[in-house]
């Protein structure tokens, strides 16, 4: 049952990026070679894609596709449809297997699905206006060179390009016109389709000295190109996946926060804390048994952190927000400030949120912000005076 658990909670970008990458490496070489090899490696990988993040489910038709389009190694070898068939079979175990709880929570998974849906056809609070060229438009702002690489390298695989360059970047120019048609954007949810145009756009030094059948020192040239060319790409969009604002680098806060709480906080306390803040007490709120065994260790070396911890939770319509209840059930608070500053710009999509930091701000005692330097965080005493 663990594992259930866990493979219902591991939805990271950080593990659903290199996988998409392998598994659609591993598709193209289905294109190119399809050997059975191939075929087996490309299934398993999408299997464990989608189970990362469903999201990787639009590498399927890309599969099904390098298939149609394999030729074989020689005239009249075209792998078989068991092939295909095969690796397909493969892809739904790597996915039952690294996400158990498909099966055995299926209306959990179902939630999930519709929750997923439903962000194709309604604006989430907070990213409403974003139109059809937002990605576009973000990826411009960010860095116009890189955009420019990206442009003039699609153009060039179009005109002079192969047609396993041409299979390549399909995907991602799929990819992004797909989710650029979803009601709700963010700029997480195009991250793989970003990273195969910034590869495409690596390999345009190689492109043009292979059209113009470059003598081989330029062809050497045109390969150190591409190599410092998509380190400087990877580099100028690195610092976007850092979530901080205007990309600081800073240390983490909840170390100087437990320390506080152990020093000035009385045993047995109530405290509400917003998730993301204190990693370790969410996992506390995790089911399962290393969620209490985790607490003992940690009360057992650390007596004076045996208090009781609410996560805040805001999802969807359900929140355990409302400042009335918070102040029965919590003896203290700790928000982030950052939440604070975006949720007050947008009280009209989080109005129930909105109303507790304004109610905390009047009631509640401030006693603790952590110092500069670190990601920043606020406790409240809410005990009455």
């Amino acid at each position: 049952m663990c594992w259930k658990v866990y493979s219902e909670a591991v939805r990271v970008d950080s593990l659903f990026l290199p996988l998409f990458l392998f598994a659609f490496l591993q598709i193209a070489r289905v294109l190119q070679d399809g050997r059975r090899a191939q075929y087996d490696g490309a299934g398993i990988l999408t299997g464990l894609t989608v189970g990362a993040n469903y999201n990787g489910a639009i590498l399927a038709p890309w599969l099904v596709l390098a298939h149609v389009l394999n030729r074989g190694r020689a005239a009249g070898e075209r792998p078989p449809v068991s092939a295909l068939l095969r690796a397909v079979g493969l892809a739904a175990v790597a996915l039952v297997a690294s996400s158990p709880f498909l099966l055995l929570d299926a209306r959990r998974a179902g939630k999930y699905l519709a929750f997923l849906a439903g962000l194709s056809i309604a604006d989430h609070p907070g990213m409403e206006g974003r139109g059809f060229f937002f990605y576009a438009s973000d990826l411009v702002a960010a860095n116009p060179y890189l955009a420019a690489a990206i442009a003039l390298t699609a153009v060039a695989i179009v005109l002079i390009g192969t047609r396993t360059e041409r299979f390549v970047l399909s995907l991602p120019v799929v990819y992004v016109v797909l989710f650029s048609l979803m009601r709700t954007k963010f700029d997480r949810f195009i991250i793989p389709a970003v990273a195969l145009l910034v590869i495409a756009a690596s390999g345009l030094p190689a492109i043009v000295a292979r059209r113009w059948h470059a003598a081989p020192r330029w062809r050497a040239v045109a390969s150190v190109l591409t190599a410092l060319l998509l380190a400087v790409s990877v580099a100028a969009w690195a610092p976007r996946a850092i979530p901080i604002p205007r990309n600081e680098m800073l240390a983490r806060s909840d170390g100087l926060l437990l320390e506080w709480i152990e020093q000035h906080v009385p045993p047995r306390s109530r405290i509400l804390v917003e998730p993301g803040l204190l990693p370790l007490v969410d996992v506390f709120n995790s089911p399962g048994r290393l969620a209490e065994e985790l607490r003992r260790s940690l009360v057992r070396i650390r007596p004076n952190l045996d208090d009781e911890f609410i996560v805040a939770t805001y999802v969807g319509e359900q929140s355990n927000y409302d400042f009335a209840t918070i102040v029965q059930r919590a003896d203290y608070a700790i928000v982030s400030p950052r939440n604070v500053e975006y949720i007050r710009s947008r009280c009209d999509a989080f109005a129930e949120v909105c109303a507790f930091y304004r109610e905390l701000g009047k009631q509640g005692r401030k006693v603790y912000r952590v110092p500069d330097g670190f990601e920043l965080g606020l406790i409240y005493d809410l005990r009455p005076q």
